[in-house]
């Protein structure tokens, strides 16, 4: 159940006013209104899909668009790797009944999103982390996620999704 297309095949993207972010060749470019802002460093190495948080805060909206990839019976593994505003990259495993409100709830977060994917099983917990094509993702607690659910961040907060 893979997905494949554009960065518009797969994500609904909005934002109310223009933006600016680094380009490939590390200099500070400006995205014009609902654009997508793939950011890089002053060295021209990529950071990611910037996001500055959710519609409430800055006008980012975000969000993965419906298919047969969301679903799985029995629910599968949501990953997802982002770097946050501050700098340190987290990467994270959460086991979801809705993988579609767990990617959705993901890309909520501010920060720099460098991978973000939904696999339709659940992956064993391997003592507080999974695995998936060698590279490991923590997994902290309280992860089930389906809509209307808290979904727990690994800070103290969490978001609700659906």
């Amino acid at each position: 159940m893979a997905n494949t297309g554009s960065f518009n095949d797969l994500f609904s993207f909005r934002r109310r006013r223009a933006a600016p972010f680094r380009d490939g060749a590390g200099s500070v470019v400006t995205a014009a209104l609902d654009q997508p802002r793939l950011d890089h460093d002053v060295s021209g190495a990529k950071l990611g899909l910037l996001v500055e948080g959710p519609a409430g805060r800055r006008g980012d909206q975000l969000q993965a668009i419906g298919g047969d990839w969301a679903s799985a019976e029995g629910g599968g593994t949501c990953l997802h790797v982002y770097r946050t505003p501050e700098g340190s990259t987290v990467r994270q495993a959460f086991y979801a009944n809705d993988g579609l409100a767990a990617v959705n709830a993901c890309l909520a977060l501010a920060g720099h999103h460098q991978v973000i994917g939904f696999i339709p099983a659940r992956l064993p917990d391997r003592g507080g982390f999974v695995r998936y094509l060698g590279v490991e993702y923590d997994l902290p607690g309280r992860l089930l996620v389906q809509a209307g659910v808290g979904l727990d961040v690994g800070d103290g907060s969490s978001l609700v999704v659906g």
